[in-house]
């Protein structure tokens, strides 16, 4: 009903609305805090986490099924050795699940690029074009991989 939208009430109630409904279908998703183990230039693949988080996290699966995908996908659930309440995690679900965005090498490879050529989201070349440099990674990526050619998406998702 487009005439209750008019009043800030209104609004409320059509958020809400669509957030319980988001609810019932465990659809909704919060942030959850994760501490990387080994400080900030860690993996993110490796993490701390509360048990009350680790239970949230597993109780998010559609279905028990789903639930038990989940419960088998977050491995190595020890005990933390500086806290009780929190255990260690290895996440695959990142889209970091290598580790590399951590390693030395590659951290030094990405400030000398950021100080060269700047840094920040683009899109696809099919989107925005491609510069020379970028064409140049494709093509050693594809030799790399023994193929014709590499398409590259700089956000992980195609």
């Amino acid at each position: 009903p487009a005439g209750s939208l008019r009043t800030m009430a209104g609004w409320a109630q059509w958020i809400r609305g669509g957030l319980d409904a988001l609810q019932s279908k465990h659809l909704l998703r919060t942030l959850r805090p994760i501490v990387p183990i080994g400080g900030a230039h860690s993996s993110p693949v490796k993490v701390m986490l509360s048990a009350s988080t680790l239970e949230s996290w597993l109780g998010d699966a559609n279905g028990a099924e789903a639930a038990a995908h989940r419960r088998a996908a977050v491995l190595a659930c020890d005990r933390a050795p500086r806290g009780e309440a929190l255990h260690g995690v290895t996440l695959f679900s990142t889209n970091d699940y290598l580790g590399l965005s951590s390693h030395p090498r590659v951290r030094r490879a990405m400030s000398k690029a950021c100080e060269d050529w700047g840094g920040g989201p683009r899109s696809s070349a099919l989107v925005a074009g491609h510069t020379a440099e970028q064409r140049d990674l494709a093509s050693a990526l594809a030799k790399l991989k023994s193929k014709e050619a590499c398409l590259l998406f700089p956000s992980g998702f195609a």
